[in-house]
């Protein structure tokens, strides 16, 4: 019987160790969003979209050019030109006349000024909604690791307490297999009896362990999610008074649509696909500038870079109105895409709210029931140990059978169990309902 007394020992001090150093949900959170690569990388994705809309707004900025060109040419260019209209009177008379020299050499400088161009704000407006999307995927990942570690730190908490209950349980059967064990070798009991107790206990000590092992998972992934080790995070008490406060949040929360993820995303890919059939209806539109050039020409009739009195300067500016009027494409049939498009994402983002209202509705009716079945549960409890600490008297005092007492060990085992299993799902649900309705970032930053 010494192991068993070790095992206790065992369960003990496991428990003490668990209960050292405050942690609470608030620093969980704010850890795991500080550290998460996966979140440092949306954040990279942001800033990178943030600078694409910078960039295209530097297509405002002037442009300017500088060009050179030497060329020679085997072959000068011949116009014909009417020299009888200079004569009096005019004649129909005319003459070919090469212009140009054989080397010709340019230089000079181009300087564009965009005033107007509706391709230029679209695109703009196009990247800043691009910007937007991916801030929107970065909220939804911290949402998602935000919610993944309220659930883990709940489970974790819970299963401190199932391991406080394990133990206790694992105390009270105990007891029993020490009283059968008494009676045992008075030969007052048969050993199937005492056999049954033991098996009771293990059972016990089973349901200890699975527990310790569930704690000890749940405290690995959360040291995955939040970066912070394992030993540190075994001996941290985790505390209850953050997760009532967010459990009595989340009974009172109705649906925030603005704040669920899936219905932004669709409603920003919307906004995308209007600002896009504004700009291919701007596409052809007119672009107005400033244009201005400054430079010089060289014409000789042998190969002199440098020769004196050829060079002949050249400037000029002005505005200039660019109107492109057919761009070999069907604009019609493009509109056409993106208004269907436009309408798809719409018509989603519709049936998306309309899910998650159902989500909701069926996710109340399972947390009022399950709220409804703990009550006679834990009535249950108070009624089974209260029956099995008599029991247990009775028995001791030769009034009562071992099978009853081993029955009543059974059941209590059974009606934790269910308690147990009936707080988890009620608190996943109630923090489920409280991520779904889109609230969860509201309650815990």
């Amino acid at each position: 019987m010494k192991k068993y007394t070790a095992l206790f020992l065992l369960c003990l001090i496991s428990v003490g160790l668990y209960a050292q150093t405050p942690l609470s949900l608030d620093s969980c959170v704010k850890v795991a969003l500080k550290n998460r690569a996966s979140i440092k990388a949306l954040s990279q994705d942001q800033l990178l979209a943030a600078l694409k809309t910078a960039d295209l707004r530097a297509k405002y900025w002037p442009q300017v050019s500088l060009n050179y060109n030497y060329r020679y040419n085997p072959i000068i260019q011949t116009s014909i030109v009417p020299v009888g209209q200079f004569f009096q009177p005019a004649t129909d008379e005319v003459r070919a006349i090469r212009f140009g020299t054989p080397w010709q050499q340019n230089a000079g400088a181009t300087v564009y000024q965009p005033l107007w161009d509706a391709s230029i704000a679209s695109q703009v407006a196009e990247s800043k909604i691009q910007d937007r999307l991916k801030q929107l995927d970065r909220e939804n990942a911290e949402n998602e690791l935000r919610y993944e570690v309220v659930k883990t730190y709940a489970n974790i908490w819970l299963n401190q307490t199932r391991i406080t209950d394990s133990a206790l349980d694992t105390l009270r059967s105990f007891q029993s297999v020490q009283l059968m064990k008494a009676r045992l070798e008075e030969g007052r009991l048969l050993k199937t009896e005492y056999n049954k107790a033991r098996v009771n206990h293990n059972h016990a000590l089973e349901n200890y362990q699975l527990a310790v092992t569930e704690f000890v998972k749940q405290i690995v992934y959360l040291s995955y999610l939040t970066t912070l080790p394992v030993d540190q995070l075994l001996r941290a008490n985790y505390q209850s008074e953050s997760l009532v406060s967010l459990l009595r949040e989340a009974d009172k929360t109705e649906l925030n649509p603005q704040r669920i993820s899936a219905i932004n995303q669709l409603q920003g890919q919307n906004e995308l696909v209007q600002q896009q059939l504004i700009g291919e209806r701007r596409k052809n539109k007119p672009t107005v500038g400033v244009e201005g050039f400054f430079g010089a020409n060289q014409f000789a009739n042998t190969f002199n870079p440098v020769a004196k009195d050829s060079w002949y300067l050249a400037s000029y500016v002005g505005l200039s109105v660019k109107w492109n009027l057919l761009a070999g494409e069907n604009r019609a049939n493009h509109l056409q895409q993106l208004g269907i498009q436009a309408t798809s994402l719409s018509l989603q983002a519709e049936e998306q709210e309309q899910l998650v209202r159902k989500d909701l509705l069926e996710l109340d009716e399972t947390i009022r029931t399950q709220q409804q079945q703990l009550i006679p549960v834990e009535e249950n409890i108070v009624l089974f140990k209260e029956s099995l600490q008599i029991y247990q008297e009775r028995f001791n005092a030769g009034k009562l059978e071992a099978n009853d007492l081993n029955s009543m060990e059974i059941d209590l085992q059974k009606e934790i169990l269910k308690q147990q299993d009936t707080k988890i799902q009620l608190l996943q649900n109630q923090l489920k309902r409280l991520f779904t309705s889109g609230n969860l970032a509201l309650v815990i930053q």
